[in-house]
Order: structure tokens, then C-alpha cells, then sequence
């Protein structure tokens, strides 16, 4: 895609292990700012996150991976 965009991607680098640590640090995060998501998004909504959530960061961290791209505008 990028390159059909005019970009020629100069090098690119796997970064997959360098998010990893946001996999345990995330759901800390949402737990020290639950009283807060919950004033924001209600509490029907918290109740959908409650359960949602773990299946997406599962999900994130099994499945994904994160590369680095860098490109260039080709004249």
C-alpha cells in the first residue's frame, strides 16, 4: 500500500516484543482510572468493557504484531 502510495519504505523493524510490556501495564492503567472510565462512558458501558476488554488484550497479545515502517515520498 505504501508503495502504490508513491512511498519507498526504506527499512522496517519488528517492534512486537517492545509492546509486550504494555499488555501487563494496560490493564493496571484502566484499574487505577476505572472510577473515572466509569463516570465518562456509564455504567452499562463499563459492564460491556468489563467484559470485552480481556478478550481484546488477549487477543492483541496473541495474535498482532507491531512493525516499524520507514518510508520515503518518492519524488
Amino acid at each position: 500500500m505504501l508503495g502504490e502510495a508513491g512511498f519507498a519504505i526504506q527499512s522496517t523493524r519488528d517492534m512486537s516484543r517492545e509492546f509486550k510490556p504494555t499488555y501487563e501495564l494496560i490493564p493496571r492503567l484502566f484499574a487505577a482510572r476505572r472510577a473515572q472510565i466509569a463516570k465518562l462512558v456509564g455504567t452499562d458501558a463499563m459492564a460491556q468493557l468489563d467484559t470485552v476488554y480481556p478478550r481484546i488484550l488477549a487477543l492483541c497479545r496473541d495474535k498482532m504484531g507491531y512493525t516499524m515502517v520507514n518510508a520515503v515520498k518518492s519524488p
